[in-house]
């Protein structure tokens, strides 16, 4: 059970991060409040990135669109 991959929100309030951390949980992730390195990060960007990114760690990045992408596809 402790294979899920880990995932963080950044850059929203907190009533929004406790809607997404009940959809992670729904489609197997592991919803972490404070994490160095998550193995995901979903952040609330302003700007229209569509640019996933990985760094030294293995955390990747991605925007809330993707979040809602993959968790569209993984259900």
């Amino acid at each position: 059970l402790n294979d899920k991959p880990s995932i963080l929100f950044c850059g929203m309030d907190s009533y929004q991060k406790k809607n997404l951390h009940s959809e992670a949980k729904k489609v197997g992730f592991k919803p972490v409040y404070t994490s160095k390195h998550p193995a995901i990060k979903v952040v609330m960007r302003r700007t229209s990135s569509r640019k996933i990114e990985t760094d030294k760690f293995k955390t990747t990045t991605i925007d809330i669109e993707h979040f809602w992408y993959m968790c569209r596809n993984l259900l």
